[in-house]
């Protein structure tokens, strides 16, 4: 069994939204110190209230990669009868694709950006795991640059998988690419494209249905969950797309097929048919709302 702490989501003032997926630090096992001596201080300021982060560092003068991104461990910490000092430790980089997109994007334009900790994984024989997410500050012109990256990659009926959610399949991590699926869904509905928007939340609702799981097994019944927030926008997309039950249904059975060739040759638990008697009554109650999405301002 293994330890999981960190989980108090220290970001930025402001309102900030998050634009990749879950990330895990990598390079950590070459600096398997400093991440424990970070994860030891991150430890004991949680217990106290203390703030803590991951600061993210461009280094352009890396020879391997001029995109290299540091992750940069902070916390507050105390020693003896001393006052409480920062310290950092440099624990890894971002994954090198995500790398390359936040250069091109932020980094490149002065854009600002900051990472979220989502908590620190401690197994057997010294293992140690390390997950954050790039956040941007909410409607900023960086937001803007990453939302459409997003919606170009989940355009079409039947988008091109990004190199990020070829990785996370092929090492069997369905839950953090469900979580990729989401960010494209949120995507193309800030940039207006709601029909497109909607069938990505269903992606994401038929991936929920079925248990996505990180690692063993990649789907799993103990894991299948809804988010009341997938059915809430799912509501929304279908009420501003002005369509009923059945037509819905039927798109939810379109894009659900989709889903199940895009992630071959993994399968899933929860037949299509199943999957929808999951969410039907949860999404009839929701759309009697009358919940609508809001029309995006000019971008």
């Amino acid at each position: 069994m293994g330890e999981k702490f960190g989980r108090n989501r220290y970001r930025p003032p402001g309102a900030w939204i998050q634009t990749t997926g879950l990330l895990d630090v990598v390079g950590i096992q070459y600096r398997k110190g400093d991440a424990h001596e970070y994860a030891r201080a991150v430890r004991t300021a949680e217990q106290k209230g203390w703030p803590y982060g991951l600061p993210l560092e461009p280094e352009p003068a890396n020879r391997h990669d001029p995109n290299a991104i540091k992750v940069i461990g902070h916390a507050l910490t105390k020693r003896f009868f001393f006052a409480p000092t920062d310290r950092v430790w440099h624990i890894g980089y971002v994954p090198r694709e995500i790398a390359k997109e936040l250069v091109e994007d932020l980094i490149s334009t002065d854009h600002p950006y900051a990472a979220e900790l989502y908590g620190i994984y401690l197994g057997r024989d010294d293992f140690i795991d390390i997950e954050f997410f790039v956040l941007v500050p909410k409607s900023s012109p960086g937001a803007i640059r990453v939302a459409r990256r997003h919606a170009r990659s989940a355009a079409g009926p039947a988008p091109a998988l990004t190199e990020e959610q070829q990785q996370l399949l092929r090492h069997r991590q369905l839950g953090l690419y469900r979580n990729t699926r989401l960010i494209q869904a949120e995507s193309l509905k800030r940039m207006g494209d709601y029909g497109g928007a909607l069938d990505m939340y269903l992606r994401v609702a038929w991936l929920d249905q079925n248990g996505p799981n990180n690692g063993g097994k990649p789907f799993g019944r103990s894991h299948v969950s809804i988010a009341p927030g997938i059915i809430h926008a799912i509501a929304q997309g279908t009420n501003v797309l002005e369509l009923d039950l059945a037509a819905l249904r039927e798109r939810f059975m379109t894009c659900s097929q989709r889903e199940i060739a895009a992630i071959s040759p993994l399968k899933a638990v929860v037949a299509q048919e199943g999957a929808w008697a999951g969410l039907e009554a949860d999404l009839e109650r929701a759309i009697s709302s009358g919940t609508q999405w809001r029309r995006p301002k000019s971008l």
